[in-house]
């Protein structure tokens, strides 16, 4: 053949198994995006397998393997990319390969400083939910969300933790507008709030304001003197005398920088930038000085990362608002590939809440709590990020789901202790589904007569209603039925058995479509 038509075919193969590697690296690449992590490893495994591997590649392997948690594979395909590319951002890539190799670390000494915790109850929603700040020992949370209400975009909310669940959210119709506002901070006694919100009819790019709670409710929001421009204020956060805020206002250093303003005699001092050590040419948010009065946690993109914004803190080191320690990245647990930020740690005990787009939630933004353990308390547990705060699934009319470990004494109707825990992750699902009608059946064994375990099964499934109705669900949704012997499940000649068949049931009887068609509409 002539040595020419060769070199053409040869061009031709190689751009031909160039094009197909180009494919399976991009659809990879989309699925990491959309958050199918799984699909995105299978793609790009098999991108692997052809002639042409691109440093690209093992970058986007890598970081598929950190959001499947599988640190040491991420690991070596991040330092391959390194190794290969020579045109890589260094600091982003290094900045990586230090947060994987601290947790690979940490994951074999057992001294992990975060742990996810469990929000049970009605925080989140299929919508964005964020912004959390804890108040009244703890007890009390007011968050932002753009969830269905009678007013739109995003509003302020607040929700009480009752019996280890977090009831209904109520609206906050004083603080609520048809334009975007969100809490950001509280005094200590829990009357003045700072907000941010366009409450003035000719606010355009949004301020911050200040309000107090009286006997009547929330008075109307005042703009805060000194702190404004015609530029965005945004996310305030105040400890004691100090406000710090972020803004996009001439002579900063990136897209949205961070300032701090103190309150002398009354008023509020003119901001100062917190400098180039905290702030970037992108964008930083949502401050939160703690509880020691020197430790700044805030959100950030343009600092290296493992995503789009991950939550970094720094320490006041001098006596300027501009000398801070190198920000220092919270590390995996906290961040993820995606968006996390609204760090808030809780006055109240070790534990902190910060907001995330990541895939396991239920909307665009959840609140997630974090788990704080002490330098001397540390101990070891196993890195899970679990799948959304629950073992129940999304059924269909005349579906039935057992609800597990529920117990009573023998021949009596009270709940035990022992049964509170898998009762409140049936309340926690049900919160999130306020349109469903259903029904709450209790059964027994065939031991004793017919009549009186008809009647015991009907008591037991009305005490199960009654908890749930004391956690906050809706009495109108549910009805208690008892089946006594009548529906068994397994075989009564045995004691395996007959413990089957002693169990509460939840079944969906309707679903409210009109509440689905109002949530849709919105």
């Amino acid at each position: 053949m002539n040595k020419f038509l060769l070199l053409i075919l040869t061009v031709f193969l190689v751009a031909g198994l160039y094009a197909s590697n180009e494919r399976f690296l991009r659809n990879g690449e989309k699925y990491f995006m959309q958050g199918d992590y799984e699909k995105a490893e299978e793609l790009l495994l098999m991108s692997m397998q052809k002639t042409t591997v691109l440093p690209e590649h093992h970058y986007w392997l890598g970081k598929t393997y950190i959001a499947l948690q599988k640190y040491d594979l991420a690991y070596e395909h991040i330092s391959i990319y390194k190794e290969k590319n020579f045109g890589a951002d260094i600091r982003e890539v290094d900045a990586i390969l230090n947060i994987l190799s601290n947790q690979i670390e940490l994951s074999k000494t057992g001294r992990n400083i975060y742990t996810l915790g469990t929000i049970y109850g009605a925080v989140n929603s299929e919508y964005s939910d964020f912004a959390p700040v804890v108040f009244d020992n703890g007890r009390k949370m007011y968050f932002t969300s753009q969830r269905f209400a009678d007013l739109g975009k995003e509003n302020i909310w607040m929700v009480e933790l009752k019996g280890g669940i977090w009831a209904n959210p109520v609206l906050i119709k004083d603080l609520s507008t048809n334009r975007n506002e969100s809490l950001g901070a509280l005094t200590e006694d829990g009357y003045v709030a700072y907000l941010f919100g366009n409450y003035l009819s000719n606010s355009k790019n949004g301020d911050i304001y200040m309000t107090r709670e009286t006997d009547k409710g929330w008075e109307k929001p005042s703009l805060i003197a000194g702190i404004n421009t015609d530029k965005i204020e945004v996310y305030p956060y105040v400890y004691e005398d100090l406000m710090f805020f972020a803004s996009n206002r001439d002579g900063g250093f990136g897209e949205l920088d961070l300032y701090v303003s103190q309150k002398v005699n009354g008023n509020w001092s003119k901001p100062q930038n917190l400098g180039p050590i905290i702030n970037t040419p992108e964008h930083e948010q949502t401050p939160f000085l703690d509880w020691d009065g020197k430790t700044l946690y805030f959100a950030s993109d343009g600092h290296p990362g493992l995503g789009g914004f991950d939550i970094f803190k720094s320490e006041k080191i001098g006596d300027s608002w501009q000398d801070w320690s190198e920000p220092e990245n919270l590390g995996l647990v906290v961040n993820t590939v995606k968006d996390d930020r609204y760090y808030y740690a809780s006055p109240y005990e070790n534990v902190a809440y910060i907001a995330s787009n990541r895939f396991t939630g239920m909307g665009h933004e959840d609140i997630y709590k974090l788990n704080i353990a002490p330098p001397e308390e540390i101990v070891e547990e196993e890195l899970i990020i679990p799948e959304y705060e629950d073992p129940m699934i999304d059924m269909a009319r005349d579906e039935i789901i057992v609800i597990d470990n529920v117990y009573f004494d023998f021949d009596q109707a009270t709940l035990k202790t022992e049964s509170f825990q898998s009762l409140d992750y049936a309340v926690s699902w049900l919160m999130q589904h306020p349109e469903y009608k259903i029904e709450i059946s209790g059964h027994t064994d065939s031991i004793g007569p017919s009549e009186y375990n008809l009647n015991l099964s009907l008591r037991r499934a009305e005490a199960v209603v009654e908890y749930f109705v004391e956690k906050g669900l809706n009495a109108d949704n549910m009805i208690s039925k008892g089946y006594g012997e009548d529906n068994p499940v397994a075989d009564n000649a045995t004691d395996e058995g007959r413990a089957e068949n002693r169990r509460v049931e939840i079944k969906i009887l309707d679903i409210d479509e009109d509440f689905l068609e109002l949530e849709l509409e919105e």
